[in-house]
């Protein structure tokens, strides 16, 4: 075995029908999310790398990809190869759960990856195990593209399994390779139920008002949130304030703001990318209009609230 096919890695699809036939559009589609899970893990961890494809040989189908160090040490292909490995075998371990990768073995690659670049007098701050760690167990883009690559293998029906196939070396330095595969019944564990992702919660956000909703009904706003790149269209739920409105008890002026708590919305596209969906001011505090400051009454309550609770913390202090 040569040293270069130690930087292979091998996707192997099994029919039910035993043939060595796929439709093209599903195994291209297959090979771009596989392309986009490369291209993501390395972008993450400052890897860089380039990936070739092997042509097809007889026998069952299987498409190699060579992963090909361009700067950085050569055992950036076994993190990859690892990762990559974990995340399409080994699906997201349910809450409470204990994650199902080798710890020691990352660190060891770790390791040998910075005594390696320690010798070409260069660092890699971005691999550590916490970065691994993320990527495996946390990471949402990953797990999308994990999820679009499966709902292609599920929608083809004749797809019984499919296997990784990773070349490499026993403790006796004989070449084997480790194959780790998922059944079809085991497809559907890797797709996400759901592209929503957790809303963000801002305790205090601040909001330039651009356009209030002066009339009764559910329309959005628009203000200039803090942390957007431009302005934002939001629904306001809390009523009492959306009251004072209508009834002229708050009025607004060029530069109005409000300070309140904002729930931010979350999904991904079909490429993992994130994006916030919706913004809602669940609460209004304190609305700002030129050098005079109102706080609302839920304002001062929820002060009042979180005075009282660092007093009752100072005690134990």
């Amino acid at each position: 075995m040569k040293t270069e096919d130690y930087n292979v890695f091998q996707i192997r699809y099994t029919f039910r029908d035993n043939s060595n036939v796929m439709d093209a559009v599903v195994r291209n589609r297959c090979e771009l999310e596989l392309l986009r899970i490369f291209d993501y893990v390395a972008k993450e961890l400052k890897f860089q790398l380039k990936i070739e494809t092997e042509s097809q040989k007889k026998g069952p189908m299987r498409d190699a990809y060579h992963l090909i160090v361009i700067a950085g040490v050569p055992v950036y292909t076994d993190i990859l190869r690892f990762i990559s490995q974990m995340v399409l075998t080994h699906p997201k371990a349910p809450k409470g759960q204990k994650p199902s990768w080798n710890a020691a073995l990352v660190n060891e690659m770790i390791a040998i990856a910075k005594a390696g670049l320690k010798e070409k007098n260069r660092t890699n701050p971005y691999l550590s195990e916490a970065s691994v760690k993320s990527l495996l167990e946390e990471d949402s883009k990953l797990r999308k593209l994990v999820s679009n690559f499966f709902e292609h293998l599920v929608s083809y029906a004749k797809m019984a399994r499919f296997d990784i196939l990773l070349s490499t070396k026993n403790n006796k330095g004989e070449a084997v390779d480790v194959v780790e595969g998922v059944d079809r019944n085991a497809f559907k564990s890797f797709i996400l139920e759901s592209d929503e992702l957790a809303p963000l919660i801002n305790e205090d956000a601040h909001i330039e008002i651009v356009s209030p909703v002066l009339k009764t009904g559910n329309y959005r706003w628009r203000g200039i949130y803090e942390g957007a790149e431009a302005p934002i269209e939001f629904f306001m739920l809390d009523e009492d304030f959306k009251q004072s409105v209508e009834t002229d008890r708050i009025s607004f002026q060029n530069g109005t703001c409000i300070r309140c708590t904002l729930e931010i919305n979350r999904r991904m596209d079909e490429e993992g990318n994130i994006f916030n969906s919706r913004y809602t001011v669940k609460m209004v505090s304190k609305v700002y209009s030129g050098n005079v400051t109102v706080e609302t009454p839920k304002g001062k309550r929820k002060r009042e609230e979180m005075e009282a609770a660092k007093r009752q913390l100072s005690l134990f202090d």
